[in-house]
């Protein structure tokens, strides 16, 4: 189970910037940061920030199955 890429595919399909998600939380972007890397939380931790997503403890720990996947299109005009 990694807790930080659920964090990381909750904020990303929600469109929250991690940025705004540390300003929810009351806490540094750094902090944010240091979750979606660490392989332990605080029981504490986890219950806030599914709160603070709108996710119950099983739907935010199941989101570690999922990827976010960014697309870039480019399109090229002839000169």
């Amino acid at each position: 189970m990694n807790l930080g890429q659920s964090l990381t595919v909750a904020l990303s399909s929600k469109g929250i910037p991690q940025s705004e998600f540390a300003k929810t939380m009351s806490v540094s972007p750094q902090q944010i940061y240091t979750w979606r890397s660490s392989p332990e939380w605080k029981v504490s931790t986890l219950v806030k920030i599914c709160e603070a997503l709108g996710y119950s403890l099983d739907e935010f720990v199941q989101l570690h199955n999922y990827r976010v996947e960014t697309k870039t299109t480019t399109t090229l005009k002839k000169i």
